[in-house]
């Protein structure tokens, strides 16, 4: 799944949606900061603050779907 970061000035990330053992969904993706190897975010946290779904696999539009989430939110 690609990431549109409105705020950034056009930057993209490419991110793995994952459901947590809550049945939460993150977007996960490989991080270069020392220390550090994957940043996460909560993805309707992500969404609430301008993020938005640039791209995404049909399997993960069938996850974002089952979550109610795919109105609005597909770019």
């Amino acid at each position: 799944m690609t990431i549109a970061v409105p705020t950034s000035g056009g930057w993209t990330l490419a991110a793995t949606l994952e459901e947590d053992e809550h049945g939460m969904l993150w977007l996960v993706w490989p991080n270069r900061a020392p220390g550090k190897r994957y940043g996460q975010h909560l993805l309707t946290a992500a969404l609430k603050i301008g993020w938005r779904i640039s791209h995404s696999t049909p399997e993960e539009r069938a996850a974002l779907k089952a979550y109610g989430l795919e109105s609005g939110t597909l770019q």
